[in-house]
C-alpha cells in the first residue's frame, strides 16, 4: 500500500514590480509585505470558513520577452506553493476558493495587472513522528 495520497497543488505567482496604469512612477514591492499580506488574507479566509491556505514562498525572477515589458534579467516575483494536505484539508473545492480569494486580494492590494495561478493533480506523503514508532 502506498504512503502517498491524492491531493491538489497550486502555485500563485505575483510580480514585485509595480507599474501603475495611471502613468505614475513604478516601484518595487517588498517580498516581506506580500508574504505578510498572504498570511493576513489566509487568516481572513480561515476566520470566515475554517479553511487555512498555507503556502511556501519562493523568491525568483519571471523571464519573458522584453518586448512585452520584461526588465532585462527578469522581473522579481514571489511564487506561493500551496499543497492541500489531506490530513488537514477535507474539502478541495473550499481550499481552491481560498487560493483564489487570497490571489485576488493580493492582485488588488499590490496593483498587479496579472497574477498566474497553476493547479496540478499531485500525490503527497506526510511523514510524522508517529511513523517512527
Amino acid at each position: 500500500m502506498s504512503d502517498f495520497k491524492y491531493t491538489l497543488k497550486y502555485e500563485v505567482v505575483i510580480g514585485l514590480n509595480c507599474e501603475p496604469s495611471d502613468g505614475t512612477r513604478g516601484y518595487t514591492i517588498s517580498s516581506e509585505s506580500v508574504r505578510c499580506a498572504w498570511q493576513r488574507y489566509a487568516k481572513d479566509f480561515y476566520d470566515e470558513t475554517g479553511m487555512y491556505v498555507s503556502a511556501i514562498s519562493v523568491f525568483g525572477y519571471a523571464l519573458y520577452h522584453t518586448d512585452w515589458g520584461c526588465p532585462y534579467e527578469g522581473e522579481q516575483c514571489l511564487s506561493f506553493h500551496c499543497t492541500a494536505n489531506p490530513e488537514f484539508v477535507h474539502d478541495f473545492e473550499l481550499y481552491e476558493k481560498g487560493v483564489l480569494y487570497i490571489a485576488k486580494k493580493l492582485k488588488k492590494e499590490f496593483k498587479q495587472h496579472t497574477i498566474t495561478i497553476t493547479k496540478l493533480n499531485a500525490n503527497i506523503c506526510y511523514l510524522t513522528d508517529k511513523e517512527e514508532e
